[in-house]
């Protein structure tokens, strides 16, 4: 090692050169965030696929004033398995804006859909909106996955699908 300032710097001749990882095997791989570790030496590689989805949803109330989030009916947080302080995305129909924020718990029984501080600005009252929900899975939880879509009616009340 060579001393360069108050740092030390090192030099190839000090240093063996790094090995192509072509010739490491599954114990070498170091775990990230997108994976789970199964066993000592099998990550599974996780994928981002679409958890649940309210669809056609109308936009009841906007607040400038507040700290922002999309305050939701518990009724379609139910239906859909979305929950409080989950990161959503919401795609307006209505307008093309798409923007993410968080869920919290609207007022029970009105089919509240509110968005808040900043996220006001992208919507009128009466817009329609997409709100999507998306989860990491491994491949053996994708074989069985189904994702949860609301459809709703004119009151942001789940419709009940045909033979459920």
């Amino acid at each position: 090692m060579v001393a360069a300032g108050r740092r030390m710097m090192i030099t190839d001749q000090n240093y063996p050169r790094r090995q192509p990882l072509a010739g490491l095997s599954r114990s070498h791989i170091i775990p990230t965030p997108h994976m789970r570790i199964r066993k000592r030496d099998s990550p599974v590689v996780l994928k981002k696929f679409l958890q649940a989805k309210l669809h056609g949803v109308r936009v009841t109330e906007t607040r400038l004033d507040y700290e922002g989030s999309c305050g939701i009916d518990p009724e379609l947080l139910e239906a859909s398995g979305l929950r409080e302080f989950q990161h959503i995305d919401i795609y307006s129909v209505t307008t093309g804006a798409r923007f993410s924020t968080y869920i919290i718990r609207g007022a029970a029984g009105t089919g509240e859909i509110s968005l808040n501080g900043a996220a006001a600005r992208q919507v009128q009252l009466n817009d329609v909106l997409i709100i999507a929900a998306y989860s990491l899975y491994s491949d053996d939880e994708l074989r069985t996955h189904e994702p949860r879509i609301v459809l709703v009616d004119e009151n942001n009340r789940p419709k009940r699908r045909p033979g459920g």
